[in-house]
């Protein structure tokens, strides 16, 4: 160890010699020591294979195909100025380590281990062995952040994985970087072969624009940071018109022509600037300005390395100091050289800016923010513009997004197009009430997306929908899974002129019967009903619909799906059992039946069959099975189609409770003894909830008009002081069982809201037959036309039933929680699930006022039916 550190100091300074001494040329000088390099690299590779051979065996690939077995091969790839001859005295070295297939070793006396692993201790001995201090020194710092997935990738990776990398993943830097990558020692023919696999990826025949803007920025943003820190003028190698300003020049006509002339694949800048003046590329006089430049620079930053020891490439700021540097370069003062220094980077400055132009798009910050290369600082101080807080942390998130983790980063693809429609995001979350959570809210639920490329691509191709997708995540939060599933389904976004719209059934039963042709026709309810979720829950938070509108097309959506599920499970019991008969209907009550469906809502259902009324000649096999039986089937069927999750999700949660005799009642009952209950057995909650009650659905003619029966049912029923009292008891018991926070059985919630609208529906029902509707709105809009003289109560109670709706459908769409129930921290956050409504004084204080103005006419109402009793 200690003799290699001997010998590579004799031949540093042999090389100094020849380049202060003899003032050897540049090329010769830099080739010199770009060659103890390889020696280095050649003598630690056959020591250190060697050793381990010993302790694990020979590596052997296996070719499956072939069934053959044979040694795994191994080569150092350098990159940088040691890809490309031309090491300074203080360079870094900067490798890949690629083996050629995997498989196990031989075995030796420590056992055998994987290829990867063989390799990968290879190449951490290689490390040590070079870049280890010791009294002697350290030979070379070695530089692997530039290997298959950085910092987190293995050392030594495998061809296959390591040509698929770069296609899948390879960032328009790790291109411009491959440019100068050269086998430096143990299988040269292995890294010539990587190469080749390489020559699409590197030298592509044509150059999309947002490749070219890729390179554009990173160069933009290492000129940035050297103007930070003062050295702009100073910096040989960084600076304008400094060292890499030739090799981006040179670099950038490679890129955009290597690709169609082949004796432009080659590394070295002096060699390369020859074959583009060779190819009309560069002018005569702009080639030669560029190499004896190039030369110059390259000699200012050997004096300096020389004289530090350092990698240093800053010229001295010190007048003193630059006029003792001048001189030992042949100057006679520091002024000279200085004229002579800004002469030349400004003749380099000019010819680059002939290539590429110097003003950038406007978004330099956006790869600011995003690039791992970058401190991040343009990028922090835009985000405090959008009224980001926690910059820092916002700007973890973004680079998150763009990048993907480490262990899995996204694609060139996925990130370019994260890229470009950050800038539209930005001023999408400036318009939240809190930039930092909607962005972290936003983050969540994309973070779930094993493909984001396809959110990505889509809004990148429709910048306007940005505002879309961030309204949808920031306060329908609970409607990722949607989306999240099935990402393709964001094309509702596109039907911009559906989000305000009013659909109706015909359109949703076309959309359906299309939905059933895909290949999963199974999921065509599903389908429909996430594709409307969204749509509504849009046109709901864009302020498109009333909260009656939202609650009238969520109903109608249900409505369409029941329908379709009872038709096919009629179908099913029929191919089952035979057909049936007798007519059939389902009957919705509470919201469903109400109109008043919001998101979450479950689906109160009666079942009903008319077993005396016979449409048709088809009869069952009655010894197998009863009209009881057939129909108890079909509506088992509705139910668990509607409710059993599946792949796809669930569709409605399903209540049938409330018909007949409860739980321990039938299924599906007959229409004679369905009247019967409600005439002679019906508590007075009973009558009162069939005061929602409408038919759903329908299949051949019942003896009787469903309809008008169960009006007579729910609204004409005679009324005791028992009844009310009875009434009354369940109420409190449903209130003391209940939280405070409990927006539906809570006093003065919408429970109790909607009986002072069934008991005045029930008082005034004679005079005013009208009355006999499902729904409470229209129930109060017609009570405001025949009791004008609490007009101003009855606007009260509309109001507010569509403000706990709203709350409502806001409190689901956000936590996905289907309870009735709010948390202190919930409501807390009502101004900006609902920014359209002002809870003041505070959002607590708000509803407790409206819930003692709705218990205060919920009295009075019960003081009217009293009277009205007597």
């Amino acid at each position: 160890m200690i003799h290699f550190r001997q010998l590579h100091k004799k031949a540093l300074l042999r090389i100094t010699t020849r380049d202060i001494v003899e003032h050897q040329e540049v090329k010769s000088i830099t080739e010199d020591l770009s060659n103890l390099a390889d020696a280095h690299l050649e003598l630690c590779f056959y020591l250190l294979s060697t050793y381990l051979k010993q302790q694990y065996g020979t590596p052997i690939k296996h070719d499956i195909e072939k069934g053959e077995k044979s040694p795994s091969s191994f080569v150092i790839l350098g990159l940088g100025k040691l890809g490309g001859r031309e090491l300074n005295f203080s360079s870094d070295i900067d490798l890949l380590f690629i083996y050629d297939g995997d498989g196990e070793t031989s075995g030796g006396h420590k056992g055998q281990i994987t290829n990867r692993e063989f390799f990968c201790k290879l190449g951490e001995q290689i490390i040590k062995f070079l870049s280890e201090h010791t009294e002697e020194g350290q030979i070379y710092r070695v530089d692997m952040r530039l290997r298959p997935y950085g910092k987190v990738g293995a050392l030594a990776e495998s061809l296959e994985n390591s040509v698929e990398y770069y296609y899948q993943y390879g960032r328009a830097w790790e291109r411009q970087a491959l440019v100068k990558c050269r086998p430096c020692a143990a299988d040269i023919e292995l890294g010539n072969e990587f190469l080749e696999m390489m020559r699409p990826f590197i030298f592509p025949k044509f150059f999309d624009d947002k490749t070219l803007d890729d390179i554009h920025q990173t160069k933009l943003m290492a000129e940035k940071q050297v103007a930070e820190q003062g050295q702009t003028n100073y910096e040989v190698k960084l600076g304008k018109g400094g060292i890499r300003d030739i090799e981006f020049t040179v670099q950038l006509l490679q890129l955009l022509n290597g690709g169609r002339k082949p004796e432009l694949r080659i590394t070295n800048t002096i060699d390369v600037i020859y074959q583009l003046m060779a190819n009309n590329y560069l002018k005569p006089f702009d080639a030669e300005t560029l190499i004896t430049n190039y030369c110059f620079l390259r000699e200012v930053e050997h004096r300096l390395q020389i004289e530090h020891g350092t990698q240093k490439h800053a010229l001295p700021q010190d007048p003193k100091e630059l006029d003792e540097f001048a001189r030992r370069l042949g100057y006679i003062s520091g002024e000279a050289f200085w004229r002579v220094y800004k002469e030349k980077t400004q003749e380099v400055r000019n010819i680059l800016e002939q290539f590429i132009a110097v003003k950038a798009s406007g978004h330099l910050w956006v790869y600011d923010l995003t690039s791992s290369q970058s401190d991040g600082k343009e990028g922090l101080n835009k985000l405090k513009e959008f009224g980001f807080k926690d910059v820092n942390s916002a700007r973890d998130i973004f680079r998150l997004l763009a990048n993907g983790p480490e262990d899995s980063p996204h694609s060139l693809h996925v990130r370019e197009s994260f890229i470009e429609i950050v800038p539209y995001l930005c001023e999408e979350f400036r318009k939240t009430n809190s930039p930092d959570k909607s962005l972290a809210q936003f983050f969540s639920q994309l973070s779930q997306i094993k493909i984001p490329g396809v959110i990505y691509s889509f809004l990148k191709e429709n910048h306007n929908l940005c505002s879309f997708f961030v309204t949808l995540t920031t306060r329908a939060s609970a409607l990722s899974n949607i989306w999240i599933k099935e990402p393709g389904i964001i094309e509702v976004f596109l039907q911009e002129e559906l989000i305000g719209q009013r659909i109706d059934a015909d359109y949703l039963t076309s959309s359906l019967r299309e939905l059933k042709k895909s290949a999963f026709p199974e999921s065509a309810h599903y389908r429909l009903k996430d594709s409307e979720w969204l749509r509504i829950a849009l046109g709901d938070l864009l302020g498109k619909f009333t909260i009656a509108e939202v609650c009238e097309q969520l109903t109608l959506l249900s409505e369409v799906i029941l329908q379709d599920i009872a038709i096919v499970s009629l179908e099913e019991t029929k191919q089952k059992y035979g057909t049936s008969p007798f007519p059939f209907a389902v009957i919705g009550l509470g919201k469903i039946g109400g109109g008043e469906m919001t998101f979450g809502s479950d689906l109160d259902l009666i079942f009903v069959y008319d077993d005396e009324h016979i449409n048709s000649t088809d009869k069952i096999d009655t010894t197998s099975i009863s009209p009881s039986e057939y129909f108890a089937d079909v509506s088992s069927r509705i139910i668990k189609k509607l409710k059993e999750p599946t792949r796809f999700g669930i569709l409605y949660d399903i209540d049938a409770r409330l018909r007949p005799y409860g739980s321990k009642g039938v299924l599906a009952i007959n229409w004679n003894q369905l009247k019967e209950y409600y005439e002679h057995e019906a508590d007075i909650w009973e009558k009162m909830a069939l005061m929602k009650a409408r038919i759903i659905f329908e299949q051949g003619v019942m003896t009787t008009d469903i309809s008008k029966i169960l009006t007579k049912l729910a609204f004409y029923f005679p009324i005791s002081r028992e009844d009310v009292q009875k009434s009354e008891n369940i109420r409190q018991k449903m209130v003391q069982q209940t939280s405070p926070n409990n927006l539906k059985k809570s006093e003065g919630g919408t429970a109790e809201l909607e009986y002072i609208v069934r008991w005045w529906q029930r008082l005034k029902i004679e005079q005013c037959p009208e009355l006999a509707t499902s729904s409470v709105i229209n129930a109060l809009n017609i009570l405001t036309d025949i009791l004008p003289e609490h007009k101003e109560k009855w606007q009260f109670l509309k109001k507010t039933f569509g403000i706990y709706l709203q709350i409502l459908n806001r409190y689901r769409l956000f936590t996905g929680v289907r309870s009735s129930t709010l948390s202190d921290e919930t409501i807390s956050l009502l101004p900006q699930l609902l920014p359209e409504i002002q809870f003041t004084p505070t959002p607590m204080e708000y509803l407790k006022n409206l819930k003692k103005e709705v218990h205060q006419f919920y009295l009075e109402t019960l003081k009217s039916v009293q009277q009205w009793i007597e």
